[in-house]
């Protein structure tokens, strides 16, 4: 067995009890760390998160690391999962936003996307889009705007959605593609231009359900409740709402 199997198996069978485990895409990491703490407060049960981009996640999910929950920034990786585990693992809408073009409060006064692809000295930062979501929206508009040969050369990608905002508000980038809730919950950074329905595939947040413990079911009922749902529209996400069925007693 190899160190890394071995390391999985030790963890999954190691696991406490009371304890769920989530595996957040990192543009989400802020509502769920809120919506976590409700929780624990609320109900008494630990609720653990690692954040990162949604494609190393999945692939971590996939190699056998323990999760409850997955909650993807694309419906993508929630299909990768159903591929390499072989089963039909339940998925259900949870928030939705679009992409803007942002840039520090600070820093430039462009109009919108072309006026920044005009200006021969502005760097811009793009999450990955080899692999995440936020990069795979980033490179759409760019190609649909016909700004990409503009700026090609003046690109720096991101590991994902989180460190693209680290560096915009740091002030190492002159502009960012990210996600509208994003600029929300920041105060160092202002909208230059958004996008919409015609720039980029809507964009689409699902949560996995992983396992059909109770535990599992109530927290992903209450990740879709009305109370993460005012959490979310606070954060400058649109909510789809709803309650998960009680597939473990079969309702």
């Amino acid at each position: 067995m190899s160190p890394l199997l071995v390391l999985l198996f030790v963890a999954c069978s190691s696991r406490p009890d009371g304890v769920i485990d989530v595996y957040v895409a990192s543009s989400l990491h802020g509502v769920l760390e809120e919506a976590a703490a409700l929780y624990q407060r609320e109900h008494g049960v630990t609720v653990r998160l690692n954040s990162a981009a949604s494609s190393v996640l999945a692939r971590q999910i996939g190699a056998g690391a323990p999760a409850d929950v997955f909650l993807s920034a694309h419906p993508r990786w929630s299909a990768y999962l159903r591929e390499q585990r072989h089963e039909a693992l339940t998925g259900y809408g949870f928030a939705a936003t679009s992409l803007v073009l942002a840039r520090h409060v600070d820093r430039g006064s462009w109009a919108d996307l072309a006026a920044f692809a005009a200006d021969a000295g502005a760097r811009l930062a793009v999450a990955d889009p080899a692999h995440v979501p936020l990069g795979w929206y980033s490179i759409q508009v760019l190609e649909r705007r016909g700004c990409k040969a503009a700026l090609a050369d003046r690109i720096l990608t991101t590991e994902n959605a989180a460190q693209t905002r680290r560096l915009l508000q740091r002030g190492e980038v002159d502009a960012a593609f990210l996600y509208a809730a994003d600029v929300v919950q920041s105060e160092h950074l202002v909208v230059t231009e958004r996008f919409g329905a015609a720039d980029h595939d809507a964009v689409r947040y699902e949560v996995l359900c992983l396992n059909q413990t109770g535990a599992t079911i109530a927290f992903i009922n209450f990740l879709r409740g009305p109370a993460v749902a005012a959490l979310l529209q606070r954060r400058g996400f649109l909510p789809v709402t709803g309650a998960l069925a009680d597939a473990a007693s079969g309702k």
